[in-house]
């Protein structure tokens, strides 16, 4: 890495339609309208990327470069940084999926950040949600 802290959150994925859950850790992104996920993710839940029915939408990155994307149901879990125990989950929710691994998770306002009152506290490198 570069040696900048980022906000990184302990979060537990889940594939509501088997339960199947997978920890992972997602960067705050205060400026993205949504949560976008890799296809690493897609793959280590069970959910196929591309399968007939899923529903194919254009999202817009920070350079203003259209990101083919597809959209899967997810609950995504807070979890604990100390613990790894669930302190909060979200109601299923669509999430943009990315057919790559280039990019970490991004929890952006509409499908997790809008729940939250978050301070980023850089010279302690501490991140801190309430709700």
């Amino acid at each position: 890495m570069d040696g900048f802290k980022r906000p990184i959150l302990p979060l537990n994925l889940i594939n509501p339609f088997d339960n199947f859950g997978f920890k992972w850790y997602g960067l705050v992104d205060s400026g993205a309208d949504s949560c976008l996920f890799n296809k690493g993710i897609c793959d280590v839940t069970k959910h196929n990327l591309k399968a007939d029915g899923v529903k194919s939408v254009i999202s817009t990155g920070i350079s203003g470069k259209d990101i083919p994307t597809w959209q899967h149901t997810f609950v995504i879990q807070l979890l604990h940084p100390k613990t790894n125990i669930s302190i909060w989950e979200s109601p299923q929710s669509l999430i943009n999926c990315v057919d790559h691994n280039e990019i970490p998770l991004l929890l952006g306002v509409t499908n997790f950040l809008k729940y939250f009152n978050i301070t980023l506290d850089y010279s302690k490198e501490e991140t801190i949600l309430t709700w």
